[in-house]
C-alpha cells in the first residue's frame, strides 16, 4: 500500500493559545474544522488541507515525547523580503541560506515550543 500524498504533522504544545497565533500570525495558517477527538487542540490549515495539528501537552512536568531523528518541518513560502522585515519586526530570530543550486531562498526560525521550522522560497522572486 503506496503512500499518496503528505497529511499532517502534529506538535504537542504546552501553549495552545500562543502557539495557534504564532501560527496564523507568522506563518499564515488558519485555525479550522477539528472534529471533537477528546484532546484539545487546533487543526492549522494550509488551503484547504489541515498540515499541522497542534495538541495540548496533557503533563507539562514530563519532557515532550522525542520524536527520533526528525530534524525541523518545512513549508513552502513566498515574499522573501517580507518575511524577513515580518520577522524583524516582532523579534523574531531567523537564519537565512541560499542555496542556488535548487533555485531556493531558505529562512529557519524557531516556534514557541522549540520545533525548527524551515520556510522555503522560490529564488526569483
Amino acid at each position: 500500500m503506496p503512500v499518496n500524498e503528505f497529511h499532517h504533522v502534529n506538535i504537542r504544545v504546552a501553549d495552545l493559545e500562543a502557539s495557534r497565533e504564532f501560527y496564523e500570525s507568522v506563518l499564515g495558517l488558519r485555525a479550522g474544522f477539528r472534529p471533537p477527538v477528546g484532546v484539545p487542540g487546533h487543526w492549522m490549515y494550509c488551503g484547504e488541507a489541515p498540515v499541522l495539528h497542534l495538541t495540548l501537552r496533557d503533563n507539562l512536568a514530563e519532557p515532550p515525547p522525542a520524536t527520533g531523528r526528525i530534524d525541523h518541518v518545512a513549508f513552502g513560502a513566498r515574499d522573501f523580503a517580507g518575511t524577513k522585515a515580518m520577522l524583524e519586526a516582532r523579534g523574531i530570530a531567523y537564519r537565512e541560506s541560499k542555496v542556488p543550486a535548487a533555485g531556493v531562498w531558505q529562512i529557519f526560525l524557531t516556534d514557541p515550543n522549540n520545533v525548527t521550522l524551515e520556510l522555503n522560497f522560490p529564488a526569483k522572486e
